[in-house]
């Protein structure tokens, strides 16, 4: 009778993978990759959605190298700019011939592991080789992988890096578009991923295309629609700019019609919140959801009344005029200073710069602040026609538009928060942009 020979059974993904699995967003830097990688011992992180903790790719040590041999400023670029998108995911059961040859086969080094529950750990091809070299390996079979073989394809959120989903530029490269409507020829620039409701982003006192902060506007769109708007006269748009907030609100939609949007949400800072909120009261099917940051009601306190010495900072020239802003936008701490600072860096970070603010501009834009904040009515009527959901947010000293104001906002609005960022001025948002995207994105997936 033949003597019986014990077999090994083939080692499997669930033998060699290495958990816990670690992750990051995809919104964040590289620096943080390699920080992450280097202290969690790993050679690859899965890349997740901030938005909906799903897996959209994955980014090795090999990505990292590549970009530093590109002279990629590792502070600045975003993971999503070199993960791989959509990987290649095998079970628990795959077998270690099985998980090779998908290696192989997609040039791929990593493998995500999926179990009952998501993504459970990770292979590298460090592992596999090392299980293949086993002594007591039995060796792969003559045609592999088997029919029981497992390759899945993770379906992810769709990735800013995924081919017909996701629009190639960013901020800092979106192109300046026009679109006629009303007369007016209107400037903006739309990036992003389509699906949800876009952002429209409503511009302060004096700004343009480029003063929107790339910090915000390229974290939202890594999973929805930025639009980005000059009103009519302002900037590169053509025409004049009227000289009431209402009037604003008009163009402004305007503007939206001829863009085709039937939904969106709408992020409005300083006067662009005032131009936002007469939008959602004039058209309150078309807007779901409202962001007012730095801003007001209809006859809020101080508005379009601003003492002389902070009017004073909007009329002062410099060398780099964006550095404007430092006094403006943010307090005088040595913190936020340095903040204001990386934030003037990120806005003048374009080549291709909109037109400069004409003295039209400003005259009509100061002379309809005034007449906005003169209207006043202690109840705060009008606040009761915003019955969608609003996120009021700013600074704790605002000397622009008072910190009273929104907490006015957040009284007498039927539906709507209040967050204060701490040792912040008129721009808070700019200050604390990952934190503000952070508390945007909660309350517009809600």
């Amino acid at each position: 009778m033949p003597e019986q020979t014990n077999v090994a059974a083939p080692a499997t993904a669930a033998d060699i993978m290495r958990p816990p699995l670690t992750t990051i967003e995809q919104e964040g830097h590289v620096a943080a990759a390699a920080y992450l990688m280097k202290h969690a011992g790993a050679t690859a992180l899965m890349v997740v959605d901030a938005w909906t903790d799903l897996p959209v790719g994955i980014i090795t040590e090999t990505d990292i190298a590549h970009a530093a041999a590109d002279g990629k400023d590792a502070n600045s670029t975003r993971i999503y700019e070199l993960m791989t998108t959509r990987p290649t995911g095998i079970k628990t059961t795959t077998s270690v011939c099985d998980a090779a040859k998908v290696m192989t086969s997609a040039h791929f080094r990593h493998l995500p592991v999926v179990g009952d529950a998501g993504l459970i750990g990770i292979v590298d091809i460090t592992d596999v080789c090392r299980a293949l070299l086993e002594p007591a390996f039995p060796g792969c079979p003559p045609e592999w992988p088997s029919q029981s073989a497992v390759r899945l394809r993770i379906p992810p959120v769709p990735s800013r890096m995924e081919a017909g989903v996701m629009t190639q530029f960013t901020h800092d490269t979106a192109p300046t578009q026009y679109v006629e409507g009303g007369g007016i020829r209107f400037a903006y620039r739309r990036f992003g991923i389509p699906g949800r409701p876009p952002v429209v982003f409503f511009q302060h006192f004096m700004g343009t295309l480029d003063d929107h902060d790339p910090a915000l506007s390229d974290a939202f769109a890594a999973d929805r629609e930025v639009i980005l708007f000059d009103n009519a006269g302002v900037a590169s748009s053509s025409g004049t700019v009227p000289d009431t907030i209402e009037a604003m609100a008009r163009d402004a939609i305007t503007l939206i019609d001829a863009l085709g949007l039937n939904t969106i949400d709408v992020a409005g800072h300083s006067m662009g919140g005032l131009v936002a909120q007469e939008v959602a009261l004039a058209r309150p099917e078309l807007v779901r959801r409202l962001m007012l940051v730095g801003t007001g009601p209809r006859g809020g306190e101080g508005i379009g009344a601003l003492p002389a010495w902070v009017a004073e900072l909007f009329t002062r020239k410099y060398e780099r005029q964006e550095d404007m802003w430092l006094p403006i936008l943010f307090a005088p701490t040595e913190t936020s200073q340095a903040a204001g600072r990386a934030y003037v860096e990120r806005i003048v970070a374009r080549p291709d710069r909109d037109t400069a603010v004409s003295d039209q501009s400003i005259a009509a834009q100061g002379a309809a602040l005034a007449a906005y904040g003169a209207a006043k009515d202690p109840r705060y009527a009008h606040l009761k026609g915003l019955r969608l959901p609003v996120l009021v947010v700013n600074g704790s000293d605002d000397i622009v538009i008072p910190t009273i104001n929104s907490y006015i906002l957040q009284q007498f609005l039927p539906d709507a928060e209040l967050i204060l960022y701490p040792d912040a001025n008129h721009g808070a948002h700019f200050q604390y942009p990952e934190l503000f995207v952070r508390h945007a994105r909660i309350f517009l997936g809600g």
